[in-house]
């Protein structure tokens, strides 16, 4: 026993849980993405570590987020606009690990409305490369870099064509040749 009365006091804290980590899976950037209402998302996958399970917070109605073999996956068709800043945080370990992106839903006119202002639609803008290019009728595309070089040249015979490109990250514009009509595109 002490005799003046002053005791000394260790609080420990133990944690016999696995230690947690969250990497995203899916393809470079899916995290953060653009898409029309109405329009199914790409996929975003993340691969876990020492989780039992996992929340997700501020999705757009209409897409989910669901927790199986380590692998949170977060899908659906968003049936609201706005930009929604969402949270992955992982359950069942020592310490709070999260993950988070932004899905970007856009209200877009439909593609008659699209070609009278722009001639032609291309989405998803931003993309990692892969791109669809939309017109009534279809057309020549050029895809331009941001010196003003062509880089590609596109004849679509239909009015949707997906292209791929391998391209670095950066801004580019596609311009239909006939009517001149230019629109941005960004890489990530």
């Amino acid at each position: 026993m002490h005799g003046g009365g002053d005791y000394d006091v260790f609080v420990t804290k133990l944690c016999l849980g696995a230690i947690m980590s969250i990497t995203l899976s899916s393809a470079p950037s899916t995290n953060n993405q653009s898409v029309c209402i109405n329009t199914a998302i790409t996929p975003i996958t993340y691969t876990t570590t020492g989780a039992t399970g996992a929340t997700v917070t501020g999705l757009p109605a209409g897409v989910t987020g669901s927790f199986a073999s380590d692998t949170v996956t977060i899908s659906g068709t968003p049936m609201a606009s706005g930009t929604f800043n969402y949270t992955v945080t992982l359950t069942g370990g020592c310490d709070s690990v999260s993950a988070s992106g932004t899905i970007v839903v856009d209200v877009c006119t439909s593609i008659n409305e699209q070609t009278v202002s722009y001639g032609f639609l291309v989405y998803p803008n931003p993309s990692q490369g892969q791109f669809t290019i939309q017109s009534e009728k279809g057309g020549v595309f050029d895809l331009i870099d941001i010196t003003g070089k062509v880089l590609n040249t596109y004849i679509i015979t239909s009015n949707v064509q997906t292209i791929n490109e391998n391209l670095p990250a950066g801004m580019y514009f596609i311009r239909e040749k006939q009517s001149g009509f230019t629109q941005k595109l960004i890489v990530q």
